[in-house]
């Protein structure tokens, strides 16, 4: 994982590896306690470390006064919350870049512009250390272990995502990125996304469904038997080992079209076309099947194989059933026989006196045969 960060601001000397610093004040401290060194002077019994702090400590960070040895006794390079100096931040930066190689090319840190270097010798008593250049970029890598789980790393980004903000508010925008936030993003809103998203597209399926079969009891019964095979879909996803991701919500969610078109075909007694799609949707599913990736075939092929069924078995079994018994009323009520509708009278047929033809009432045409006879002789 990688924190982009734009030190623009006084808080980036979080960028400088505070515990090594915090290391040089420690050790500073107690040779001072043992008087290796004082305000004005080390003595040669002093350590390179202790040396180098010295060094530091007397940094101002000015350009017209840029040493106060008057600085020994009250100036720290850490504070107690951790933030490095930051009126000397720079030059501390020039030290650290230079001077602790193998801790900054283990940061694999990446600085822009690249720190002043400043080469630190005991027997050198010049107090005078490079200032860097204000950093304009900066990206620091973090490394994490023991995360196998995606709580867990939901957990973490949850955390950094807290510590971004709080940054945030001291002045410091931060971008965190890579592979935590690219690929585990997804799962911080998953859930509560996808069920707006289910909600919002019954509720639109529940009008319009309600438009075209110009009953609204209807249309209730087939949202409930979408939301029951839904329901199904994620129990199967359950016993497949499916966890819910990206790609099993997008076919959840196109799975409630393929439902909802389903009970509608069998509400208007309309079998054939209901037949053919799930035919055709098998044969498309049947063709992932002989992908080479166990990908494809895990999260494409079992989980529209699993909607199919579900589907077939829903709308063919399960909810002619429902509409048997909780259907709504039927169009066309019996007055005479209570299991169907009376015969339909025959249509009349009237006949024209113009001429040798008559009309019957379905509009077709017939003739009269005139009587035979003899002729007269």
């Amino acid at each position: 994982m990688e924190w982009y960060r734009n030190p623009k601001a006084r808080r980036s000397q979080r960028v400088v590896s505070a515990d090594g610093i915090c290391n040089l004040q420690r050790i500073f401290d107690d040779e001072i306690r043992d008087g290796r060194l004082n305000k004005e002077v080390w003595y040669p019994n002093a350590s390179s470390d202790a040396i180098l702090a010295y060094k530091l400590i007397v940094q101002t960070g000015h350009v017209d006064n840029p040493v106060d040895k008057e600085l020994v006794k009250t100036n720290r390079l850490v504070f107690s919350d951790g933030i490095i100096n930051p009126k000397a931040f720079y030059k501390y930066l020039s030290a650290w870049a230079t001077n602790d190689v193998f801790a900054y090319g283990a940061s694999q840190g990446k600085l822009y512009p690249e720190p002043r270097q400043y080469y630190h010798a005991p027997n050198e008593y010049d107090l005078k250390i490079p200032k860097s250049l204000p950093l304009v970029y900066a990206q620091m890598p973090f490394y994490l272990h023991g995360l196998t789980h995606t709580s867990q790393i939901k957990t973490l980004i949850g955390h950094i995502r807290d510590l971004s903000v709080k940054f945030e508010g001291f002045g410091l925008p931060n971008y965190p990125s890579r592979i935590p936030f690219i690929f585990w993003e997804q799962y911080m809103t998953l859930r509560s996304s996808l069920a707006m998203i289910l909600a919002c597209v019954l509720q639109a399926a529940l009008v319009l469904v309600s438009l075209l079969l110009l009953s609204v009891w209807a249309a209730v019964l087939v949202i409930l038997s979408v939301l029951a095979s839904l329901a199904q879909i994620f129990g199967a996803m359950t016993l497949l080992g499916i966890k819910l991701s990206a790609i099993p919500a997008v076919i959840l969610i196109l799975s409630v079209g393929m439902m909802l078109c389903f009970n509608v075909h069998i509400s208007l007694l309309s079998l054939g076309p209901l037949v053919h799609g799930m035919l055709t949707s098998g044969v498309a599913v049947f063709m992932l099947s002989t992908s080479p990736f166990e990908f494809v075939i895990r999260h494409f092929c079992f989980l529209l194989i699993v909607v199919l069924c579900v589907g077939a078995g829903n709308s063919l079994v399960v909810f002619p059933i429902l509409l048997s018994m909780l259907g709504p009323e039927a169009e066309l009520v019996p007055l005479e026989h209570p299991d169907r509708i009376s015969t339909p009278s025959p249509l009349p047929v009237r006949s024209s006196k113009r001429s040798n033809k008559s009309f019957s009432g379905n509009g077709s045409r017939t003739y009269k045969k005139e009587p035979q006879g003899l002729e007269p002789k």
